[in-house]
């Protein structure tokens, strides 16, 4: 993106987006994996004549989850931001 006129700023931005967006992608998903499998879970204790166990009841801590995930992604994006922030454009291209 640098090599194509955008700003440092725009493409640290851009990076650090698509952490952003990767990191609740990755908790809505988890989130909702984790919650069918414990539904799964449940009906196969169920039918075993085991414990209740449901996966339709969401708790409060599952926001503080949501947020680790979230910003997980967001830290993670840093480096690469940074890197891409600190790209010399010139000497990009004169390697090749």
């Amino acid at each position: 993106m640098r090599t194509l006129g955008a700003s440092r700023g725009k493409v640290t931005a851009v990076v650090l987006m698509e952490g952003l967006l990767l990191g609740t992608a990755g908790a809505v998903a988890g989130i909702m994996l984790g919650h069918a499998m414990t539904a799964l879970l449940g009906a196969w204790l169920r039918n075993a004549g085991q414990i209740e166990l449901t996966g339709t009841i969401f708790l409060p801590v599952e926001l503080g989850l949501f947020a680790l995930a979230v910003s997980v992604g967001v830290v993670g994006a840093v480096i690469p931001a940074l890197s891409a922030y600190r790209t010399e454009v010139a000497e990009t291209l004169a390697r090749g």
